[in-house]
């Protein structure tokens, strides 16, 4: 019974392959697209709930007793890493509003694990 429900499901791949594509497609590409825009807002929340808690980030990295220098040190690198991340952020976000990468899904697929996987830390 299994081998001709197979046979039966292949004979149809075979004659309706486009229609296939097309509706597997259609549906990563709808599943995709909200995807991409709940973990692009996700980012930009994380990074200006950072900037706002700088303070508070800064001193965790730094020791129990340290210094005016370090925590000026420390603080700029923070700083500089958090405006790399909305620079980048910002061309992430002008490429998916404007289309370029939205109806590409190898292209979106990638910007997906891009923003999960980055974070400014």
């Amino acid at each position: 019974m299994h081998r001709i429900i197979s046979v039966v499901v292949a004979t149809a791949l075979k004659r309706n392959s486009v229609g296939l594509h097309l509706c597997c497609t259609m549906s990563a590409v709808s599943s995709l697209v909200p995807a991409r825009f709940l973990t692009l807002t996700a980012h930009l929340v994380i990074v200006i709930t950072i900037f706002w808690s700088r303070e508070h980030n800064v001193k965790a990295c730094l020791p129990l007793d340290f210094t005016q220098e370090q925590y000026d040190d420390e603080d700029m690198k923070l700083v500089v890493g958090l405006a790399v991340t909305l620079g980048l952020f910002a061309v992430e976000l002008a490429g998916f509003f404007s289309g370029v990468s939205m109806f590409n899904c190898s292209q979106g697929l990638l910007c997906i694990l891009y923003t999960d996987s980055v974070g400014p830390s």
